[in-house]
């Protein structure tokens, strides 16, 4: 099977949740900007490297202070001379602050999606403000959160499911995100957009390889997720999100 990777659809429709801010500072440092916060993930650690949901590969040298590891998932901010942006990069910028984002691994045993599991929680998600990176699928997930609390999250299929075609003929695979709670939450809690990021490289690549073969030139998926559970008057219930399409690229 050829390797596949794949780059988003519509780009700029993926940073609603968090926009680019501009602030243009003309002066001895050229055109330097400071970026809103972006989503990225860590490409290298021999000489630390970046790259940013913008395709903009970054440096600094406050990375090389950091405990970085590849394929470490982040949102950082940062100021960058746009007079120095040309090439591939990578692109030295001044950190303005780096955030680490849990990364969990997709599960490929698909979990009983009848029983709920012990501090189970609703969740809502968009993909509206969803972002792939490096194999890394970033989600902002909408759930009731303690700081005080544990939380796991499992992003889940079944690879030996087929995916199922639309009225228009479009094959369509179905993830599953869940979350739980290993402690019990308190009064403090307060429903929060928590971002996530699920590595996705296997999927990507086996059922991106599936649709190349089948003679497709893209990916398109739809994850599933409760909205109510069982001790709930509606009983368990499932929603799920609109379909978000990559475009597969083969590695030549």
């Amino acid at each position: 099977m050829n390797q596949t990777k794949a780059k988003i659809v519509c780009f700029w429709a993926c940073v609603l949740f968090f926009p680019l801010l501009l602030f243009s500072c003309m002066g001895d440092k050229g055109n330097t900007v400071e970026m809103g916060t972006q989503a990225g993930v860590v490409e290298s650690v021999v000489s630390p490297v970046i790259l940013t949901q913008t395709g903009w590969r970054i440096t600094s040298p406050s990375f090389s202070g950091m405990d970085l590891e590849e394929g470490d998932c982040c949102l950082v901010g940062y100021k960058i001379d746009l007079n120095e942006v040309n090439g591939s990069g990578p692109y030295e910028i001044e950190l303005m602050r780096y955030d680490s984002v849990p990364q969990w691994n997709l599960q490929t045993v698909l979990q009983d999606t009848m029983n709920i599991m012990d501090g189970e929680q609703v969740l809502d998600l968009s993909m509206d403000e969803c972002l792939y990176i490096n194999g890394r699928l970033f989600l902002f997930i909408q759930r009731q959160h303690d700081p005080n609390a544990r939380d796991i999250y499992s992003l889940s299929y079944n690879p030996e499911t087929p995916a199922e075609e639309d009225s228009t003929g479009i094959r369509i695979y179905s993830l599953y995100l869940r979350t739980a709670s290993l402690d019990t939450l308190s009064s403090s809690a307060t429903r929060m957009t928590m971002p996530n990021a699920f590595n996705i490289e296997s999927f990507v690549s086996e059922s991106g390889g599936r649709e190349q073969a089948a003679g497709n030139t893209a990916l398109n998926f739809k994850i599933k997720f409760p909205t109510s559970l069982p001790h709930d008057t509606v009983g368990f219930r499932w929603d799920e999100t609109d379909v978000w399409t990559l475009q597969l690229l083969n590695n030549e």
